[in-house]
């Protein structure tokens, strides 16, 4: 069966597991999968979704993300292979698939600063934009000029970055009803490359030291609280958690607000493993810990596994 013959406007696969499509490897099948190339695939994906009256998620570098074990309903587009960008002075336009390291490299060869803290994150542009993104101090929503998409009517519409109501770790693309294709970047001209590609090399220097990419990961499960003072990661370790492990999902020992994949962890361990954090931070801190991961699909009861460690 191919494009044609369902009237899919871009390459797709039926019943596709999402595993590979996340940084965490895990996560059960997409009922439709689809693979737009360029920006303008995107839209016509997105309008078909609709059409079709398909639930629709968007996943790009898959960080950020856990998929349930019972997969997604309805349409996912993967947006990795909508790779193009354009420079005019000191403003660049990127596609939402762009991976953040690939575009902090492009920019920091043509002497453009902005994004060099980013460097090392996991993670595609659009990802980032619909996350506002916080690395070393320095948010994306700090570079945006304006944001282009689709609406939930099949409409294209552009925010300029003000309407995108950033915050910390948030913006209005978080809300649903609007999904990202193209953002507008202002950048810095005339920057010193060697000196952007020092700093590069450092944050991603940092980003090793501390195993980030050691094992499968979705990067922070919580956000921080700036009002305790204490990053979440700290507050974790505080209670003992480091190590604390359900099937294969485990509190990673280098960085308390990270979950590692041991190899088979499941969705369910992961999700169990997050519960059971929450509720000891709760249990000796009585804090809060407010999620930064996303859950995506079809979500049952989830078992409350004791964890070990």
């Amino acid at each position: 069966m191919n494009e044609q013959q369902v009237g899919v406007p871009v390459p797709f696969r039926r019943r596709e597991p999402l595993a590979p499509y996340t940084t965490f490897r895990i996560g059960g099948p997409a009922d439709w999968l689809l693979l737009p190339d360029s920006a303008r695939g995107f839209v016509a994906a997105v309008r078909w979704a609709i059409d079709q009256d398909l639930p629709l998620t968007i996943l790009g570098g898959g960080s950020n993300v856990l998929v349930a074990d019972a997969g997604v309903d309805g349409a996912v587009i993967v947006t990795t292979a909508m790779r193009r960008v354009e420079i005019s002075g000191a403003e660049v336009r990127a596609e939402a698939g762009v991976g953040m390291s690939d575009l902090c490299e492009f920019c920091a060869e043509r002497g453009l600063a902005g994004l060099q803290n980013f460097h090392g994150m996991p993670g595609s542009l659009g990802g980032a934009v619909f996350m506002n993104a916080r690395c070393y101090e320095r948010s994306i929503g700090d570079v945006v000029r304006c944001v282009h998409g689709v609406d939930r009517a099949g409409h294209e519409v552009t925010f300029e970055a003000a309407a995108c109501e950033f915050a910390y770790k948030r913006s209005r693309f978080q809300a649903g009803g609007v999904w990202v294709a193209e953002v507008d970047l202002r950048m810095e001209a005339g920057a010193d490359r060697g000196h952007l590609r020092e700093a590069m090399s450092d944050f991603q220097r940092r980003r090793e030291a501390m195993g980030q990419f050691l094992f499968p990961n979705a990067g922070c499960i919580f956000k921080n609280d700036y009002r305790t003072g204490t990053p979440s990661g700290k507050i974790i370790e505080s209670c003992g958690l480091k190590g604390t492990r359900i099937g294969d999902a485990e509190v990673f020992s280098r960085h308390a607000n990270f979950i590692i994949n041991r190899g088979a962890a499941s969705a369910c361990d992961v999700l169990a493993l997050i519960r059971a954090m929450e509720q000891a931070v709760r249990d000796r801190t009585g804090l809060e810990l407010e999620r930064e991961i996303q859950l995506l699909g079809r979500w049952g009861e989830v078992s409350e596994v004791q964890p070990g460690g």
